[in-house]
Formats: C-alpha cells, sequence, structure tokens
C-alpha cells in the first residue's frame, strides 16, 4: 500500500503481488474489490500507466512487465534475481545467480487477459490464466476512489489546535473476509486461494508516525532508493514529490485464511491554508484578550479614583 506526497494532499494505490504454486491447474482468477462508485471504472491499456493522481478513475493495471526490468525486479524482491525473457510469451522466468529458477512473470494484457463485471455492490475482476506455468507471480496496481475506501481521518478532540499541524489516520485493510461478502456472491464461488503467506508492505513519507498496529510490530522497515523506485512507481514528477524520504514497513503473517490488517498513523498537515487559519485565530485570541485587559484595567483605575473622591 503506498501513501506518497503530492501537490495538494497524498497519492494513494495499492500493488498486489500474487505467487501460485500449480498455477497451470487453474483457468481464472477472480478478485472481487467492494466500492461505493462503480461509475468509473476504466480496462486501461498502457497508454495508462503513467497517471495522473488527481484522476479518481477506478483501473487495474498491469505492473509485469515493470518488475521485469533487473533492477526494478532486484529492488521488489530485495534479492539478487536474474531475468530471461521468453519468446512469444508473456512469461519471464526468473532465476538465483546460480541459475536456480525460482518462478516465472506474467506480464497482464488487459485488453484480452482481463474482464470486470459491476456485480454484488462492487468491481470483480476476471484474469485468465493461458499457459501458466507451475511457480506463477502477477502482480498488478489498484487505484483510484477504490483505494479511499479503506482509510479515514480521525479528527482529535482539541481539533481546532492540533489539526491544524497535525492529522491521525486510520487504515482498515481486509483480505478474504467471507462474513462481509456479499451472500449473492458468496453463493457463486466456487472456492478461494489457499494463502499460506501474506506479506504486507505499508510506503508512506518518513515523518509519518506509525502509532498502533492490529497485527503487532512491524518485522523490518527501511528507505527506498527514490532513483529506482521512482520508475517503477511510474508517475510523473509534476504529479508526486519523489525529493522526499519514503520509508517502507514489512509485516510477515503466515496460517491465516484471512486477514484483517489495521494501521493508525499521526503525519504532518502544516500547509499554508492551516497554519494561515491557525495564526489568525491567535491573532483574533490575542487582540481579544488585550481588549479585555485593557477594559479590566480602566475599569479598576475608575473606581479606584471614585472612591478617592
Amino acid at each position: 500500500m503506498w501513501k506518497l506526497p503530492h501537490t495538494n494532499n497524498y497519492c494513494r494505490f495499492i500493488d498486489f503481488g500474487i505467487m501460485i504454486k500449480d498455477a497451470h491447474l487453474l483457468s481464472a482468477l477472480y478478485f472481487y474489490f467492494p466500492t461505493l462508485d462503480t461509475e468509473s471504472i476504466k480496462n486501461v491499456d498502457e497508454s495508462f500507466m503513467q497517471y495522473n493522481c488527481d484522476d479518481r478513475a477506478i483501473r487495474l493495471l498491469d505492473l509485469g512487465g515493470v518488475i521485469s526490468q533487473p533492477d526494478i525486479l532486484q529492488a521488489v524482491f530485495n534479492e539478487d534475481y536474474e531475468i530471461r525473457s521468453l519468446p512469444h510469451s508473456k512469461y519471464c522466468d526468473v532465476s538465483s545467480v546460480t541459475k536456480e529458477e525460482k518462478f516465472s512473470i506474467y506480464n497482464i494484457d488487459v485488453n484480452t487477459d482481463l474482464y470486470i463485471k459491476n456485480r454484488y455492490g462492487g468491481i470483480i475482476f476476471k484474469l485468465l490464466l493461458t499457459d501458466s506455468k507451475s511457480n506463477s507471480y502477477y502482480r498488478f496496481r489498484l487505484e483510484g476512489d477504490i483505494v479511499a475506501n479503506l482509510y479515514k481521518i480521525e479528527r482529535p478532540a482539541n481539533a481546532l489546535l492540533q489539526s491544524a499541524f497535525w492529522n491521525v489516520e486510520i487504515i482498515d485493510f481486509r483480505v478474504n473476509e467471507i462474513r462481509n461478502l456479499n451472500r449473492s456472491l458468496i453463493e457463486t464461488m466456487k472456492g478461494q486461494l489457499n494463502i499460506v503467506k501474506y506479506k504486507f508492505f505499508y510506503m508512506c513519507p518518513s515523518n509519518e508516525e506509525i502509532l498502533s498496529l492490529s497485527h503487532g510490530d512491524y518485522k523490518r522497515c527501511r528507505y527506498l532508493e527514490n532513483d529506482i523506485w521512482a520508475k517503477y512507481i511510474n508517475i510523473s514528477d509534476n504529479d508526486i514529490k519523489l525529493n522526499k524520504a519514503i520509508t517502507a514497513y514489512q509485516w510477515n503473517l503466515e496460517g491465516d485464511t484471512h486477514v484483517n490488517m489495521m494501521i493508525k498513523s499521526k503525519y504532518e498537515n502544516n500547509n499554508i491554508m492551516t497554519i494561515f487559519i491557525y495564526l489568525l485565530i491567535v491573532s483574533i485570541m490575542s487582540i481579544l484578550f488585550s481588549i479585555f485587559g485593557n477594559f479590566l484595567y480602566a475599569s479598576f483605575f475608575l473606581s479606584s479614583i471614585l472612591r478617592i473622591l
């Protein structure tokens, strides 16, 4: 999950990576995302890979071609991997430096491999699996208003003062929560993937403070190299400020059929408008206190003169 500094606010999107063993036994994968807005769905091709953060359209973008670049591949998996393109194939084989084959990356063609349905109070993405290999890896990005449903801003009790400088944010991210799904959708499901391991990453500005976590402390955190990750993010410099340090937090979860990950964080909100309003309020309060003080002094002085007389 990404949260990056934007000109006016923050740019948010989610990258999913799925490693499937025995993928050749499957014909398709279905992904369901509940959403409140299903009118702005767009099925896009590579011409949309560089997008504007202000565009709220819901999209699913392929990242297989992006991580097939050797430097980005090593940055994403944090391993010394090598990659080999296969002729006349959408797959690229990934191996270790000792030439041991690890897995194959599939480059999704959104025009032929991906189908979208707007049903059951959300969006269903159907990904066709053609000529799948035993260990296949699929990576894609979800963007738009659907991501905004995962977080909310919590206003502090002293919002007038504290919110001028800080915001508290709660992120609620759930995977395979059957009890929250539409009943008609559950009836059509033929089965679920048996996910044996989850790796959850949260990328945010380094000045954001993690307050609490639903699954305990993070396993590790590190700064991202801006030059490499800028190519992976693939957003124009006009839309996003990559000159700020970005921190990546990682959690590993095993043995759960479903995950409900909640993150509570605090981040700076020092924009020009909030600071101006804060200074204006302080100035008005100072003037009122000054007027009230002068009034008390004048009243005290007048009462002293009347006593003398």
